[in-house]
């Protein structure tokens, strides 16, 4: 069995050799390639990936410049020798796009040249834990799933190590063919990050991401895959670390990641109607997936910047077909729009959008008496204050 592991790679010069180290520096117990896939960039990433494969004769880097960027895997280098280097070394293949064309073109094109039986998206700001592809094969080899997903951990800065935290494995397996089972997967924390998911190239076919979206088209990859395979397995060891920052496409909010995000929840709509599920089952997916597109557009334009005719507008476009029935004509639906948006002035879209962050419902309910308390002593406060003046 080979495993792919896939990195897009567009101006990562600070941390695609951190990347690389986490990989590189695996125990050689499997047959794995890294296939880097850089998207048109301007920085040294090309020459720093070339590099590290050997591809060069490290120019402009010195031995003891990469010694310094693979701190590790020179370190196993040095005890191993140079046979196993050069060797560990060459399963990096490196890939050039002749221009910048987002992350969903890199990914197409490493799927396109992969050769392993499974395929792992890796970004090029994270890192892989210590030992995880062992752990990952031997799940693998002895299970024949199609879908592996794990636990990661987030880091707001780049730690010192790839040391993350350990857990007796426990290993669930649903069978996608069950309904029960297809809609726990779907969900909000199993969707997208699709690093933390390795897929059998089987299963991925013909499917691509769409390359037409910039923000949450590994949501749509992902229900995608769920929808075409048979067997997905969920394992609770932690070994992926996200490396968040705010510069990444991720901590970006705009009007042009609300409306990417609207477009992909539109797809997956569609992906459902394709799909061979019955008529009942599609129809309690297509409902989640509205109430996501609701739930998010909250979220999202609580914190975007765009001008509020902006927002209407975007409003307008996904509310009437998501939330209001088909009964209502297209006149009653545009006017209730307009009502409802006006209603939802900023004051109510921050207090909802951050009532939706709130991960159980005891919390959930705690914050909506802490709201209605402040409002109360709001009140008690300005009636306090007009008797006081009227009694001066």
């Amino acid at each position: 069995m080979k495993l792919s592991i896939i990195i897009p790679a567009y101006n990562i010069e600070k941390t695609i050799a951190y990347c690389l180290d986490s990989i590189l520096s695996q125990p050689e117990v499997f047959e794995y390639e890294v296939v880097v896939v850089d998207d048109g960039s301007t920085d040294g990433t090309v020459a720093l990936v070339e590099a590290i494969a050997g591809s060069i004769d490290c120019q402009p880097f010195s031995e003891s410049d990469l010694a310094a960027k693979l701190p590790v895997s020179t370190r196993i280098f040095h005890e191993k020798g140079l046979p196993y280097e050069r060797r560990t070394r060459s399963r990096i293949r490196f890939l050039r796009q002749p221009q910048n064309m987002g992350v969903s073109a890199a990914r197409n094109c490493g799927i396109e040249t992969a050769c392993g039986e499974y395929i792992w998206f890796v970004d090029g700001d994270d890192f892989i834990a210590l030992d995880a592809l062992s752990s990952l094969f031997e799940i693998l080899e002895r299970e024949k799933m199609d879908i592996l997903q794990f636990q990661f951990q987030t880091f707001w800065a780049t730690p010192l190590d790839f040391s993350l935290p350990t857990a007796l494995p426990n290993l669930r397996i649903w069978n996608l063919a069950n309904f029960r089972h297809l809609k726990n997967a779907i969900k909000p924390d199993r969707m997208g990050y699709i690093w933390r998911t390795i897929v059998r190239k089987d299963v991925i076919g013909d499917i691509r991401f769409d390359t037409r979206y910039t923000h949450d088209e590994d949501g749509l990859f992902s229900v995608d895959i769920f929808l075409a395979a048979q067997t997905m397995g969920i394992v609770n060891t932690v070994l992926y670390g996200y490396v968040r920052r705010q510069d990444s496409a991720m901590g970006t909010n705009s009007l042009k990641k609300l409306s990417s995000f609207l477009g992909v929840n539109g797809e997956m709509i569609v992906s459902v109607e394709k799909s061979s599920r019955s008529d009942k089952e599609k129809a309690l997916l297509t409902r989640r997936f509205q109430k996501r597109a609701h739930k998010r557009f909250f979220l999202m334009s609580s914190e975007t910047k765009a001008s509020s005719h902006e927002i209407w507008e975007k409003w307008f476009e996904i509310y009437p077909e998501i939330m209001l029935k088909p009964k209502y004509s297209p006149t009653w639906r545009r006017a209730i729009s307009k009502i409802l948006w006006r209603l939802h002035s900023p004051f109510v879209f921050m207090p909802i959008g951050e009532f939706y962050k709130i991960p159980t419902y005891f919390e959930k309910l705690f914050y909506l008496l802490m709201c209605s308390h402040s409002k109360r002593m709001e009140w008690i406060s300005k009636k306090l204050q007009r008797k006081g003046s009227k009694a001066c």
